[in-house]
């Protein structure tokens, strides 16, 4: 049966829209951990059901003192390679990291409105970033949020 143009363009959109996973080889995520909540990590390989990840855990420089860490658990006590199961998370996808220009360091906005990517590890972060640096006084639009 011969197609109409119309029946041709739908086709050509689902394809269009068709979303790319994010878990890619070397997207930085945060992923969950029993004492930190959230800790920064890189996507080292995907498993071959497209379920589970390996991810390696990358501290920053600072992570000893900045973080308060539980009795006995520090950044030498923890796992440092791990396999996640994305089904664990929201949209079976970790979530990602916003980081400046270098790919490294954090990024700290004034108001967390503007980050790429907004979820509780980005906010967490975000305001663990801004203290670091003493500001204690950090806005989510209208709102103003204050770290002592």
């Amino acid at each position: 049966k011969p197609q109409s143009i119309e029946e041709e363009n739908d086709e050509e959109e689902e394809e269009e829209f068709e979303p790319k996973s994010r878990m890619v080889e070397g997207a930085p995520v945060y992923i969950r951990d029993p004492h930190y909540s959230w800790i920064p990590a890189t996507i080292e390989s995907a498993e071959d059901d497209k379920k589970r990840v390996k991810v390696k855990v990358r501290l920053p420089g600072d992570w000893e003192e900045q973080t308060v860490a539980s009795v006995g658990r520090g950044a030498k006590n923890m796992k440092l390679e791990r396999l996640v199961k994305l089904s664990d998370y929201g949209n079976d996808e970790l979530p990602l990291q916003n980081l400046e220009k270098d790919g490294v360091t954090a990024m700290g906005k004034n108001d967390m409105a503007d980050l790429e990517n907004l979820h509780e590890a980005a906010i967490l972060y975000n305001l663990k970033a801004r203290h670091a640096d003493s500001l204690p006084y950090t806005r989510v639009g209208d709102i103003l949020v204050a770290v002592n």
